[in-house]
């Protein structure tokens, strides 16, 4: 019985220290990914969210590979800024409840594919 407890306190423990992969945001489990929208012909927007633990620069190499998916090629111009938003973690260990909301990584940008 211990054994399974401690198995599944590792398991919630881990879960809580994910990280961003290359994904759509609009999954429905996680917070993180990216999201784009179309501006105007040849131009888009692109918002990628990080987890708590990721760099910036993880997430610029992740958002410039979506910029190079959305242009067909990397020929494109953009305009990328860093921010964050208020991402949360919660963790239920019992008796321990951990719940924290902070600022995570966040990639704004627009780019311009160039025909």
């Amino acid at each position: 019985m211990n054994k399974i407890l401690i198995l599944i306190s590792i398991t919630i423990i881990a879960s809580g220290c994910a990280t961003a992969s290359y994904k759509s945001r609009d999954d429905g489990f996680t917070n993180y990914g990216y999201e784009e929208k179309k501006i105007e012909d040849n131009k888009f927007a692109i918002e990628y969210y990080g987890a708590k633990s990721d760099s910036y620069e993880k997430l610029e190499a992740y958002w410039h590979m979506r910029a190079a998916e959305v242009c067909n090629s990397k020929n494109y111009q953009a305009n990328v800024k860093r921010e964050t938003y208020q991402g949360k973690t919660f963790i239920l260990l019992p008796p321990f409840v951990y719940y924290d909301e902070s600022g995570w990584p966040l990639l704004k940008g627009e780019l311009t594919c160039n025909t």
